[in-house]
Order: structure tokens, then C-alpha cells, then sequence
């Protein structure tokens, strides 16, 4: 069967990874895979050199207003989907799906909505309008969580249209005892210095700065702790990744936090962190806190939807209100003080998603759901 998989974004995270990681991972004596990207850059380069195919098309902008915009677009792509017999169109992104699903319902193939991010009630009626009208046009809709899919009821999709498959995490590459060694020599991070980290793309749902108002906490009890920020903004958002750096310094807290950026290579980063944070408003699932975990790691995290249904609070991390400094710096000195318990936790942690959260368990649920919904051929 073969499957046209899109994505608008170029930029490294989360839902980009776990796209690569779906596309290693699938029966390839059942399943072709064609990643179609926006264009040339990280993402189209990442699955050449795995050895996949990757297609460059002008998706056009995030937000195409007129019709003189999309149309000609989504008949180029029906007739690509066309040409090479494309069974099935895997969206990795709303912003692809728009365009996707109506260039699939040109070429009559199914298509598939892989939902990340929650949709939240507070969002204006435009914002749940345009979700509404293209989500009606999905075959199924896959929710990484149950949060995500409480957002996508809200709006007015039908349950049976949804579909929950969690993210996964290859739990034989992600493991406890990575060598750390190499991160902390690149940042002069000393043997013995806690460390704890967050990786994410710098937006502002990702609460870094009520991490940075965490840390001036932290540093108060613990002055050698360090903490590693791992990601950097998406292209359009530089001013706001400067804000951040900005805020640090203000706070006077700059010689304890390591801006890193985007790094390639992140099991040198897994290996040395103590303890992983995530400090999000908003989180559909939480693949960076996942694979942490996966890594043996201790968490503590915010209570912003896909996080909750990965921790068991007090077992394999802590959960915490979001945008709550005082109740974050608790959790984290509370971590740093105990050796024991992050030992503990970090064991559970591994156990638990190697238990309910692996690659295999989610590519099997996808190749199933791929098979119901695009036929056996």
C-alpha cells in the first residue's frame, strides 16, 4: 500500500521525529512510504538520509486566505497522488492537512488526520470553524492522547470519527546508560553537577519562561544545579527565543542556564541530564518527556494534558499546576535533594513506557488502522 505521509513544517520537534521514527519503524513488505514536504530543508534531508523517499512540493503559506492560493496547489497534488497510486494520505499537521485531505478527496483516497496539538474551547469560533469544516472531510482523525481527543469533541467531531494511538518511543535506541559524558565536556558541565533539562521548539505553550521564574528558586537552595534548554525557536519566532535569553539575564540567573539550540544529537543530552522538566501550558502528549522516561530518567512536569496520562505522579515523576513557579521549584529541589527517589523514579519511569508507550505498540496500531481504513490492498 502505498501512503503519501505530508508535513508543512520544517522545523525539528517533537511531531517531526515521531514521523521519521513511524516511517523506519512500518511493515515495508506492506507499506510504501512517501514523505511530501513543504519545500526543501531539515525535515526532506532527515528522511533521505534514511534512505526513505522524499517529495518537495510548494505547500504555500501556513495561512492561505484565497482560493487562488490553494486551488491550483491542491490539483497539482491530487494529480501527484494520482500518478503514483497513492492508497492512503497520512496529514502529520493540520496545516498539511487542509491542504491534503482536499487534494485526497480530488484523487477519491482516504485520508488521515495525525492530531497533535489540543484544541482548546477557549479558541475563537474562526479558529473552531476552520478546524471543523476540514476535519469533517477526514476519514478517521488520530488522537496522541486522550486530552487531544476531548479538544477534537469540543468542536463537534464525532467520536467515531477519532481514533487514540499515543506516540511512541524506540525503547532499544532510548535507554538508560547513555554516555552523557560528551554534553557535559561541550558545556563545562562538572561530573557530579545536577543537571536538569527540557527539549523543546521555543514556543510560548511551552512555559519556558515560568521555567526561568522556576530556576531563580531552584539556584537559591541549590547555586551549583544547572539547567540545559535544549531547542530553539521556529524561524518566525527568533525575537521571542532572544526574549527568553533576555529574561534569563534579567533574572540573573545566566550563568546557570545553557541556552544549547537545536542539537542533532540527542542521546549525548538524554545521557547527562538528572532529571528531565517540562514546564508546558499546553502538551497533546509529550514525546521529549516520554523518551526521557524511555531513558530511565526522573520527571517532573505540568499537568497540560497529554503529560497526565504518561506519569503516574509520585511513581515514575511529579505532575504540577502549570504556570506555578513555587509548586515546579518544589518538585525539582525535591528531586535534586534525593538520590534515592530519583533513582526510583527513573526505573518506574523506563518500566512504564516500555510497558504502555513504545514504537512498536503504536506503528502495530497505525498499520491496523491504515488497513481499516484503506483496505487490505
Amino acid at each position: 500500500m502505498k501512503i503519501a505521509f505530508l508535513e508543512h513544517s520544517q522545523a525539528p520537534g517533537g511531531g517531526q521525529g515521531n514521523l521519521l521514527s513511524i516511517l523506519q519503524a512500518l511493515d515495508r513488505n506492506s507499506f510504501e512510504g512517501f514523505v511530501v514536504t513543504n519545500g526543501e530543508g531539515p525535515l526532506t534531508a532527515s528522511v533521505r538520509a534514511l534512505g526513505l523517499s522524499a517529495v518537495s512540493f510548494d505547500m504555500g503559506r501556513l495561512r492561505q486566505r484565497y482560493f487562488w492560493e490553494f486551488n491550483p496547489r491542491r490539483k497539482r497534488l491530487a494529480s501527484w497522488f494520482h500518478q503514483n497510486k497513492i492508497r492512503l494520505a497520512f496529514a502529520n499537521s493540520f496545516p498539511a492537512g487542509k491542504l491534503g485531505v482536499m487534494a485526497a478527496k480530488d484523487a477519491g483516497i482516504p485520508a488521515i488526520l495525525f492530531k497533535q496539538i489540543i484544541i482548546h474551547k477557549g479558541r475563537r469560533s474562526s479558529t473552531a470553524f476552520v478546524y471543523r469544516h476540514y476535519l469533517r472531510y477526514f476519514k478517521r482523525i488520530i488522537a496522541v492522547s486522550e486530552a487531544c481527543r476531548r479538544g477534537i469533541l469540543g468542536i463537534g467531531i464525532p467520536q467515531a470519527k477519532i481514533a487514540v494511538v499515543p506516540n511512541g518511543v524506540d525503547v532499544g535506541r532510548w535507554r538508560p546508560g547513555l554516555d552523557g559524558r560528551e554534553f557535559r565536556r561541550t558545556f563545562r558541565i562538572e561530573e557530579g553537577v545536577h543537571l536538569v533539562g527540557t527539549i523543546a521548539v521555543l514556543r510560548p505553550e511551552k512555559g519556558i519562561e515560568v521555567l526561568l521564574r522556576t530556576w531563580v528558586e531552584v539556584v537559591k537552595e541549590s547555586p551549583q544545579a544547572r539547567l540545559a534548554i535544549i531547542g530553539g525557536p521556529e524561524p518566525s519566532q527568533e525575537a521571542y527565543g532572544q526574549s527568553l535569553r533576555s529574561l534569563a539575564r534579567l533574572l540573573g540567573i545566566e550563568d546557570s542556564v545553557i541556552f544549547c539550540g537545536h542539537l542533532a544529537d540527542l542521546s549525548p543530552v538524554y545521557g547527562a541530564f538528572d532529571l528531565f522538566v517540562s514546564s508546558s501550558h499546553s502538551e497533546a502528549f509529550g514525546l521529549s518527556l516520554a523518551t526521557a522516561m524511555a531513558c530511565g530518567k526522573p520527571v517532573v512536569s505540568t499537568r497540560s494534558g497529554g503529560p497526565e496520562e504518561i506519569v503516574e505522579d509520585g511513581v515514575s515523576g511529579c505532575l504540577c499546576l502549570p504556570g506555578d513557579p513555587v509548586a515546579l521549584s518544589k518538585a525539582i529541589l525535591g528531586m535534586i535533594a534525593d538520590g534515592d527517589k530519583r533513582n526510583e523514579m527513573g526505573r518506574a519511569a523506563r518500566k512504564r513506557i516500555v510497558d504502555r508507550f513504545s514504537l512498536d505498540r503504536q506503528t502495530q496500531s497505525l498499520e491496523k488502522l491504515f488497513r481499516e481504513v484503506a483496505g487490505n490492498g
